[in-house]
């Protein structure tokens, strides 16, 4: 027979535990959606807070690999000053939190497009794992696949 003392220990860790998946998903949800807004207000700063100092991002088309969080600021400024810039979203569609590490993965799609020309878009899927580093969670790997696009965004067959 188990004892009650012994059912209300699991029931206590259990809900521990999906208190802390919950509030995993939403302090995710609002680090994506601070990115989101800094990449549309071109803010750098707000950016680098929310990567992890050795952050890597596979884009999508030509699988170019932007390794580090400084290589990163750097073709964002880039994009930036060119004045081409498209604003680039992220749409998770799922978060799932390890059950053993405070890390997480999500699961998306993606879209941007050519603000001075909407018939350049490109969009897609990705993935994107996070990690809780000094109480904050970053982002550490993005993966993007290319899966629709639009005019001068769509690249020529190889």
């Amino acid at each position: 027979m188990i004892e009650a003392a012994a059912i209300g220990a699991a029931t206590l860790i259990l809900a521990q535990a999906t208190v802390s998946e919950t509030e995993a998903v939403a302090a995710i949800e609002a680090q994506r959606e601070r990115f989101n807004e800094a990449l549309v207000e071109r803010d750098l700063e707000t950016i680098a807070q929310v990567l992890s100092e050795d952050v890597v991002l596979v884009a999508g088309t030509r699988s170019d690999l932007w390794a580090g969080r400084s290589m990163q600021l750097e073709r964002w400024s880039q994009q930036f000053e060119q004045g081409a810039f498209t604003g680039w979203q992220r749409m998770p569609t799922a978060i799932t939190p390890s059950s053993v590490m405070a890390m997480a993965m999500e699961y998306g799609t993606w879209r941007g497009a050519d603000p001075a020309n909407e018939s350049n878009w490109a969009a897609g899927t990705y993935t994107a794992k996070w990690r809780k580093i000094d109480g904050a969670w970053k982002l550490e790997v993005e993966t993007y696949m290319t899966t629709r696009c639009g005019g001068a965004y769509c690249p020529a067959a190889d």
